[in-house]
C-alpha cells in the first residue's frame, strides 16, 4: 500500500469517472486520477499559504517594506505634498505648513517699522548678539541704583574730579569759613531809604533826614540792626552855596539798633541856631 504522488500545481479541471471506465489502480490509474488531481491542488494551495505567511513575516520585519511610500519615521516627501493649516494660535505638534509660517511671521512683524520687520534687521539692531538679554542685564547691573542717591559711587572723589567741577561746587551753603552764601545773604531794598545786607551779617543802610523847626530829627532804619551801628555818617543836601556853617550832632543817648536822633545847627556869624536843611545819612552795622 502506497500514497499517491503529489505535484504542487493547480489542476485546471477534475477528471470525471465515467460509467464505462474500467477500474484501474496505481499512480496513473483512472480510479486514482481524481484523488491525484485534488491532492496536487491541495499541496499547491498549502505551499501558497505557507509562502504568503513567510512573505508577510518578512514584510512585517522589514525596515522599509514599502519603498514606494515615505516611512513614518523621518519621511522624505517628493512632489508637492500638502497638509491642513493649523489655527494661528495652535502650538501643538501638528505639521506647520508654509501658510501657517507666513501668518506667524506676519503676526511677529505686526506693526514693526519697515527697518525692523525681518529677523536679519532685528539681529543687526541687536548687534548680532545671541545673548543680548544677558548682555543688557549685565550692563544694567553696572548702573547706579536710583534709591542710593549716589551713595554707591565707588570713588566719590574721582567722580567729582571727572565731572570737572571747581572748588566752588564742593562748598556748603552758608556764611561760615569755606562756605558760599546764597542770595538770602544779599537781601536789599534799593530805594531812597534802603539797605543792603552782606554775608557775615554786615548791613549798610541809607536815607534822607528832614529836621523840624527846632532842628531835631528822628531817623528809623529801614531794617533793624542787631546792635548799635558801628558808624553813622551825614551829608547835607544843598541846591545852592550855603550862607552859614552847618553841622549835625548825634544824640548819643538815643542811638540804637532801630534808629537815632540828631540835632541840626548852623552858624551864620552871629551864633549857633537850629538848622533846617535836609541831609543824607547812612549807617554801617550788623
Amino acid at each position: 500500500m502506497a500514497n499517491l504522488p503529489e505535484t504542487p500545481q493547480w489542476e485546471d479541471g477534475i477528471y470525471q469517472i465515467e460509467v464505462s471506465d474500467p477500474v484501474l489502480g496505481g499512480p496513473d490509474g483512472i480510479s486514482n486520477r481524481q484523488g491525484k488531481q485534488l491532492a496536487s491542488r491541495t499541496l499547491y494551495l498549502k505551499q501558497q499559504v505557507e509562502k504568503g505567511g513567510t512573505d508577510l513575516a518578512a514584510h512585517i520585519a522589514a525596515a522599509d517594506p514599502h519603498t514606494q511610500y515615505a516611512p513614518k519615521a523621518s519621511p522624505t516627501f517628493t512632489g508637492t505634498p500638502t497638509a491642513p493649516t493649523p489655527a494661528n494660535s495652535d502650538n501643538s505638534k501638528k505639521l506647520a505648513t508654509t501658510e501657517f509660517v507666513a501668518k506667524a511671521l506676519a503676526a511677529l512683524a505686526g506693526s514693526a517699522p519697515e527697518t525692523l520687520d525681518t529677523l536679519k534687521e532685528l539681529a543687526d539692531a541687536l548687534g548680532n548678539d545671541p545673548n543680548f538679554a544677558t548682555t543688557v542685564l549685565n550692563k544694567l547691573a553696572e548702573k547706579l541704583a536710583k534709591d542710593q542717591n549716589g551713595a554707591d559711587i565707588p570713588d566719590p572723589v574721582l567722580f567729582v574730579k571727572n565731572l570737572g567741577l571747581k572748588e566752588a561746587a564742593k562748598r556748603d551753603v552758608g556764611t561760615g569759613v569755606n562756605q558760599i552764601p546764597d542770595m538770602s545773604s544779599f537781601l536789599a531794598s534799593l530805594s531812597t531809604n534802603g539797605y543792603q545786607r552782606f554775608p557775615g551779617g554786615l548791613i549798610v543802610q541809607w536815607g534822607n533826614g528832614f529836621p523840624d523847626s527846632v532842628g531835631s530829627v528822628t531817623i528809623n532804619y529801614p531794617v533793624a540792626h542787631t546792635q548799635k551801628p558801628f558808624y553813622i555818617g551825614f551829608g547835607y543836601r544843598q541846591s545852592s552855596t550855603p550862607t552859614a556853617m552847618q553841622s549835625i550832632v548825634l544824640n548819643d543817648q538815643i542811638v540804637n539798633n532801630i534808629g537815632f536822633q540828631a540835632k541840626c545847627y548852623q552858624n551864620d556869624g552871629s551864633g549857633m541856631i537850629p538848622g533846617q536843611s535836609a541831609f543824607f545819612w547812612f549807617s554801617v552795622g550788623k
